[in-house]
This record gives structure tokens, sequence and C-alpha cells, in this order.
């Protein structure tokens, strides 16, 4: 009798390191449509920005979208530069924003007519209250110093701005970086802005590029994505494309995309390496034992046994 006992529990330890070895490649999946078409998902990390490059690049793809919802107001800001926020209505509260910089970098916080905050950064990141006075519309964050600093020096990082305890991001209608040149771009108030700019400061055409914001409206982030690229394909005409995700996340935003795009477009999927969720021994740490049971969580059960159905 214990025989039998000894050799059930060693095939269920057998059964459980089969299957905990091969999580990963179910969940991180690579199936490319042939598509010239590719949809990336604007959240990536910016260390997997060049990875993401170099797969938009060699894959030949020659039209690019760049989903996202909103994410914190966070920004570095060269000498002289400023951000410029239009709300959507007059507004007024208590402002927080938590900011560091190099040593002599000044930031300012004005609104169509005060000066709210004037303070010297340093270099650890430190929250700073003021008020916006009820009925402003507009807000300026800008970045001085005191000495005349190298081109492109990062002078300032905005790490959140609040405004009565919510994003600055939620509550604007425009948000709008202004150069010290003169000249001023959107700044990036959703991932879909922020990948876009990242790819495009990586070195895309910026033609090729076309941010697609989404809201969440109570919908998961991965679900406002798949259904702001599922309006976009059918404006545009899209038929394949192929999503770029990130490791183990590649299979559910595959099947939630497929799902909004419905069976007009077929949506195949390239899974970019995740150093923190490693194929050989994610189990080891604990983040990627999150992000693998978050996956699975996220699936349904049928489709993880059934293995590699088609999706």
């Amino acid at each position: 009798m214990k025989r039998w006992i000894l050799l059930l529990a060693l095939l269920l330890a057998g059964g459980l390191w089969w299957a905990v070895s091969h999580l990963h490649d179910h969940l991180a999946i690579t199936r490319p449509s042939g598509a010239r078409t590719a949809v990336v998902e604007g959240w990536l990390p910016r260390e997997r920005i060049p990875d993401a490059l170099k797969l938009l690049r060699d894959g030949g793809y020659d039209r690019i979208y760049v989903t996202g919802t909103t994410r914190l107001f966070a920004y570095y800001l060269e000498q002289d530069q400023a951000l410029k926020v239009e709300f959507n209505g007059p507004v007024g509260g208590e402002l927080m924003v938590n900011a560091s910089g190099i040593d002599g970098g000044r930031l300012l916080l004005i609104n169509e007519q005060d000066t709210l905050l004037n303070i010297t950064v340093s270099g650890t990141p430190t929250e700073y209250r003021t008020t916006l006075p009820r009925g402003s519309g507009t807000l300026h964050v800008r970045s001085l110093h005191a000495r005349t600093l190298e081109p492109g020096t990062k002078n300032l990082f905005i790490k959140e701005l609040l405004l009565n305890g919510t994003n600055v991001h939620t509550l604007a209608s425009t948000c709008t970086m202004q150069n010290a040149d003169g000249s001023s771009t959107p700044a990036a108030p959703t991932f879909a802005e922020w990948g876009a700019w990242l790819l495009i400061e990586a070195g895309l055409a910026r033609e090729r590029v076309q941010p697609v914001p989404a809201a969440p409206a109570g919908a998961g982030r991965t679900l406002a994505n798949a259904r702001a690229f599922a309006t976009r394909a059918k404006a545009d005409g899209i038929t394949t494309v192929d999503l770029i995700s990130l490791g183990v996340h590649a299979r559910r935003s595959q099947r939630v995309y497929q799902e909004a795009c419905g069976n007009t477009v077929h949506v195949g999927v390239i899974a970019l390496n995740d150093p923190d969720t490693p194929r050989d021994g994610w189990w080891k740490n604990r983040l990627g034992i999150v992000r693998v049971l978050k996956e699975l969580v996220g699936i349904p059960a049928s489709e993880v046994l059934e293995g590699d159905r088609p999706a």
C-alpha cells in the first residue's frame, strides 16, 4: 500500500512539474498572422522598446497602432520646457505634485494669472502641495534651472500630479508640451500616446505610428484597449494584424483582441521576452509567480485545460 502511495505521489509531483515548466510556453505564445500591420500595447516598459522596435523593423510592418488607457501624470522635462493642461471645465482645489530633479532645478506651477508654487527640487522624489483657485481653466507645469544646461538634459521629473486626489490626466481636455524654442507637441495622457512617443524617439517614422487611446469606463484595461482598436480596425479596413505583447500576457491579450475584433479581423500575436518572468525559472521569483497566476486567472479554464487549441 505504501508503495502505491509513493508511486502516486511521484506521479503527481511529476505532473505538477511538467505543468509548471510548460506554463510559460502556453501563456507567452507567438503566432504571427503574416500581416504588415501591428498593434503594440503601449504600457510596455521603456526598456522593452528596443526589442519592440527591432521586431517591428524585422517584421516589415508598415503600419503600427499603439493602444493604451490613461496613465499617471509622469514626465521628464528639460530646462525651460512646460506642460500646459487645459481642463474640461473650471476646476479648483488641492494640488499635489511629486517632483525631483538635478541640483538647482526649479518647478513652477502657474494657472491663468498666479504662480501657485515656485520651489527648488532635490534628487529625492518629494510631494509638494498648493491650492488651485476655483474657476481655473488651465495649469502650467514649468521646468527652470539656475544655470544653462546642455541641450537635452532632463532637468525635472514629475512623478505624479493630482487635483483633489485625482490624476490630472483624467481631468484634462488637452495636455501639451511647450518647448524652449517656442514649438509645442501633444503630451501623453494615455499609454497609447506614451508608447507611440517612445517608439518614435527610438527611431520609428512618426507617420507610421498611430496612437489609439482608450477609456476603461468600468472595463479592464486590456478589454478597453481591444475595443478601441477594434473600432479603429473597422474604420481603417484592417483584416489581419499582429499584436505585440509582453511575455505571459500575450495569450490573454490575443484572445481579448480577437473577441473584440470579431471574425472580420485575424489577430496574430508575438510575445516579447520578459526578463522578469523568464521561461526557465519564472517560479523562482515573486514577480514571476504573480504575473503567471494573474494571467491564469484571466484566461478561461477550458482554454488552460485544452492546451494549444487554435486561439
